[in-house]
């Protein structure tokens, strides 16, 4: 119980509970996290049918920092700040193959070509084989 200034009166303090992460922001940093994480679980999703075969173990992540501060202007009180950070996952790496045009690398635009079979595409991004003859994907594996 503290005492007013000039006044002789206790004055009863308001009933505290204990901090939770629920109570951080009363609630809207918890909201805002499971929010985020959603979002992020879409975008995991999203990229993963997006990719096929190359989003093998793509990552999504989502830290979340708290820090406790002793407040300088009050030797009873505390900043809380809540914070997060998604980190989506990565665009997986690709290679092309090139030669030396001139000053330049040259590539065919339009890809690989039966006489060049080192760049001939043999699996589709959700893994499924292509037909060499027809370029087209063969039936799903079962």
């Amino acid at each position: 119980m503290s005492k007013e200034k000039g006044k002789g009166k206790a004055k009863p303090r308001k009933q505290l509970t204990a901090l939770t992460v629920q109570l951080i922001d009363e609630g809207r940093f918890l909201e805002g996290l499971n929010d985020e994480l959603i979002e992020l679980m879409r975008e995991l999703s999203s990229h993963c049918n997006k990719y096929g075969v190359e989003a093998k173990n793509a990552k999504a992540k989502l830290d979340i920092s708290i820090v406790l501060v002793a407040n300088p202007d009050d030797e009873l009180a505390f900043l809380v700040t809540g914070q997060s950070k998604k980190v989506p996952p990565a665009v997986p790496a690709v290679t092309t193959t090139t030669i030396q045009d001139g000053r330049v690398l040259g590539v065919r635009p339009s890809g690989s070509t039966s006489d060049s079979p080192e760049q001939q595409v043999f699996c589709g991004k959700d893994g499924r084989p292509v037909d060499q003859k027809t370029r087209k994907l063969k039936r799903p594996i079962l």
